[in-house]
């Protein structure tokens, strides 16, 4: 069933991708490129295959999902997936569905904060072209707006400068515990 508002739909569309890219077998194929090189492509469209049958405007279950995405990942990725992680996705996609539709964006707000605590370089490339496609930002905003308090209003750590030794190669220093 289509979502009612832009608001909703946009935050959806957002919550589904974070949820693939959470999705432990999916990312090991794209970034192993399982898929071939347009690996993260195809995790792209299969966010909008997903999205897509939320639009079809019949009831969807999580294990029609699960069956799509099973089959994606054989066909695209040739991977046999033999958990029920792709249940497991499905599952936080049909609730991400019903909580927009009931304009909560709660919980699209912890898939964005788990996804950006799991894959920060993802998450900052995701958001960077995010901004860059819609200058405006309405699904950042709709989701930041709901999730203030699960986003936390911390300030970033400061990075620590590089050490330089004697010959003039920078360090590789393991980061602290505590520290992010």
């Amino acid at each position: 069933m289509p979502l009612a508002n832009e608001k909703a739909q946009s935050v959806f569309e957002a919550g589904v991708a974070f949820a693939l890219h959470l999705w432990t077998a999916l990312s090991l194929a794209v970034d192993q490129e399982w898929g071939g090189p347009d690996s993260a492509d195809k995790r792209d469209w299969m966010a909008g295959v997903v999205v897509d049958m939320f639009e079809s405007g019949k009831d969807i279950e999580p294990d029609d999902i699960a069956d799509q995405l099973d089959q994606i990942m054989q066909d695209e990725f040739d991977v046999s997936l033999e958990d029920d992680s792709s249940y497991q996705v499905a599952g936080t996609c049909v609730k991400l569905h019903k909580d927009c539709a009931a304009g909560d964006f709660t919980f699209a707000s912890t898939l964005k904060k788990q996804f950006s605590e799991k894959r920060p370089s993802a998450a900052k490339r995701m958001l960077q072209e995010g901004d860059e496609e819609d200058s405006s930002d309405e699904e950042g905003e709709a989701v930041d707006q709901e999730g203030d308090t699960a986003m936390g209003d911390e300030e970033p750590a400061a990075k620590p400068e590089p050490v330089i030794d004697e010959d003039g190669f920078e360090l590789v220093q393991k980061p602290r515990k505590g520290r992010r």
